[in-house]
């Protein structure tokens, strides 16, 4: 039988003999033969199909892992979960380009920032701990357990939501709680599921945000600019008060107060 030297093969199959080598090296795609004496790798022509599938995939971004599976024969599972990683990242891609075009547009000062003397707040909460670039999916698992709770708990369904979030986000996982504010009958009643959260009062500084949700990095960039501009120190948690339903409003028409407690001011 045939066996061709890496480097022939390697041009036969447009990869590079380096990528070869790494493949041989995961168990992606062993020769045929390696020579004891030299290290030398050689390859059946039949091998070229898997080589060239693998140039395919890797061009289409899909990892490793995955392309192993299709080489195996399992050829939809890894093509459709493919094509949803490169929707998420366009989905992704367009919140940028979105972004970047309100800043060309508005400039990096953004909406109006107040300071507001805010009274004490009772919540009852649900917590989760989150991806910081992705709270979607955990924000809508808080408020359905939230919703299942108030409901067996026979306990009215008050909005808007109230979102709590830490300053710092400087972590794989960050701990978050949405919740809704409550009386002090229900604040201190045994809510099964939900938690008590006592917000105290004090001095806020806050923005109004308008627009979708995926755009409230722009805002928190305008409203912690203008904290530190101004000599406070931010004490955190973040709390966000959804005052519209996102189920009935348009995204550009979302509003979200985002609300940040400060200290004195240190000048």
């Amino acid at each position: 039988m045939e066996l061709i030297p890496i480097g022939r093969f390697a041009q036969r199959c447009r990869l590079s003999v380096k990528r070869l080598r790494h493949y041989d090296d995961l168990g992606l795609l062993t020769p045929a033969k390696v020579d004891e004496h030299t290290g030398h790798r050689y390859y059946r022509p039949d091998q070229a199909r898997d080589a060239l599938a693998i140039s395919l995939l890797r061009r289409l971004d899909m990892p490793l892992p995955d392309i192993a599976k299709v080489l195996s024969g399992d050829l939809a599972g890894p093509l459709h979960a493919q094509r949803e990683r490169l929707e998420t990242e366009i989905q992704h891609r367009r919140t940028l380009l979105r972004s970047t075009e309100k800043l060309l547009a508005r400039g990096l000062r953004g909406p109006e920032v107040t300071l507001t003397a805010v009274p004490e707040r009772r919540l009852r909460v649900v917590r989760a701990s989150a991806d910081p670039d992705d709270f979607g999916a955990s924000f809508a698992g808080c408020v359905s357990q939230l919703a299942v709770a108030f409901e067996r708990g026979g306990v009215p369904w008050r909005p808007p939501l109230v979102g709590l979030y830490p300053l710092d986000l400087d972590a794989a996982r960050v701990p978050m709680a949405v919740g809704i504010e409550v009386d002090e009958e229900t604040f201190a009643a045994e809510l099964p599921s939900t938690e008590p959260e006592l917000l105290p009062a004090g001095t806020t500084a806050e923005v109004k945000h308008i627009g979708p949700y995926e755009d409230l990095s722009l805002s928190y960039h305008a409203l912690l600019s203008w904290i530190y501009e101004h000599g406070h120190e931010p004490s955190g948690p973040a709390v966000e008060t959804y005052l519209t339903d996102p189920a009935g409003t348009a995204p550009e028409e979302l509003v979200t107060r985002i609300g940040i407690p400060v200290g004195q001011e240190q000048r």
